[in-house]
């Protein structure tokens, strides 16, 4: 039987896969944390959900007004924790309806029910 310092060790196997579950977790927001006790239960962020099926981004605020072509792949299932459906990661790393994410404007970021005024347009 493993004890937990034996079971909280990465996986030791070809190919990475831990490399990229942890690179993974550190670009998109994903990273969890083990809970103290043995069980290995992932804790994940309140607006988020634990999944063992990841394989596309995580769908962002930003990615409503720009696409990301990076996103545009899939992958290998991954762990982590992600955005419930429906709600985007925010600039912040929290998940929010759609209606809460800013806008986004030749990199100027602009909050939920503002108005913009470019060459007397407003948006």
């Amino acid at each position: 039987m493993q004890s937990c310092a034996q079971a909280s060790r990465p996986p030791s196997r070809p190919g990475g896969r831990f490399r990229h579950r942890a690179h993974f977790a550190v670009t998109r927001g994903a990273l969890s944390r083990l809970a103290p006790s043995c069980d290995m239960t992932p804790v994940c962020p309140e607006s988020m959900i634990y999944s063992d099926r990841i394989t596309t981004c995580q769908p962002s605020c930003r990615s409503l007004n720009e696409p990301e072509d990076e996103c545009n792949i899939t992958f290998m299932p991954v762990d982590g924790c992600i955005c419930k459906t429906g709600t985007y990661l925010n600039e912040h790393g929290i998940c929010v309806p759609p209606v809460k994410c800013p806008c986004y404007y030749k990199d100027i970021i602009m909050q939920p029910e503002t108005t913009t005024f470019e060459n007397g347009a407003s948006w």
